[in-house]
């Protein structure tokens, strides 16, 4: 993947470079080498894969048991969002974008949770 490329996906994602780099185990130094033309190592490039099937498998989840009766909830702040998913690291951002995506999908709302 070139630099174009992995700032497009990055940005597909949803995600800034600490958000990206967080996620897949590198440092934010590492994705902004990258971003700057330095080539990105094979498991490093599985590390990115593996985050793509994620949120694909993601949005995929929530379009099948969401839709116009049943909103998706959705979080404010990276905290809140960790809070109530802590087995991966990602950033609300990304989640925000993940239910877009589905409520594209399924014809759902998008809320934030009931405080």
């Amino acid at each position: 993947m070139n630099r174009a490329g992995l700032l497009c996906l990055r940005r597909s994602l949803g995600l800034t470079v600490t958000s990206l780099a967080a996620a897949i185990g590198v440092t934010r130094r590492t994705v902004t080498r990258w971003e700057a033309g330095e080539p990105i190592y094979r498991l490093n490039a599985e590390a990115l894969a593996d985050l793509v099937a994620y949120t694909d498998q993601t949005v995929a989840d929530l379009a099948a048991v969401h839709g116009p009766e049943n909103p998706i909830v959705t979080y404010l702040t990276d905290e809140s969002y960790r809070a109530s998913r802590p087995e991966r690291v990602v950033s609300a951002e990304w989640h925000q974008l993940v239910a877009w995506r589905a409520a594209e999908e399924c014809g759902a709302r998008i809320i934030y949770p009931e405080t």
